[in-house]
């Protein structure tokens, strides 16, 4: 059982700088191209925290990208072991009232598209 238990804390301690390691190489891939937001429990206690939670991230991409493509290169681009929803959504699906709700608590990661400046999300940036 301590073994476990070691291991689960060596792997919770990881995972800030996984995920870090992880949006440094999905902003240079989607560089100018999209908007990355962490939303739900992780914007609430906090990307760097090492609770263990999931990290619920949305990548809004303007509407003239295939979310195929881009969720391709997501899922290509992340660490298996780094627990993380991923949801694509298009600038236009950002008007729906389901996103709206889901982006009520969120930190704005990275935003090429001026998503901040246009939507009016509760939100913390963290350019």
């Amino acid at each position: 059982m301590k073994k476990y238990l070691r291991a689960r804390k060596e792997a919770l301690e990881k995972r800030p700088r996984m995920f870090r390691e992880f949006m440094e190489r999905l902003t240079k891939k989607l560089e100018g191209k999209a908007t990355i937001i962490v939303f739900g429990g992780r914007a609430r206690v906090g990307v760097e925290n090492r609770e263990p939670r999931d990290y619920d991230v949305m990548i809004v991409v303007s509407d003239e990208l295939e979310i195929e493509d881009v969720e391709e290169e997501v899922y290509r681009l992340k660490p298996k072991r780094l627990p993380a929803d991923i949801i694509i959504v298009t600038k236009q699906m950002l008007e729906d009232n389901i996103v709206k709700q889901m982006l009520k608590d969120s930190i704005i990661v990275y935003d090429s598209l001026g998503i901040s400046t246009r939507v009016s999300l509760r939100s913390q940036r963290r350019d």
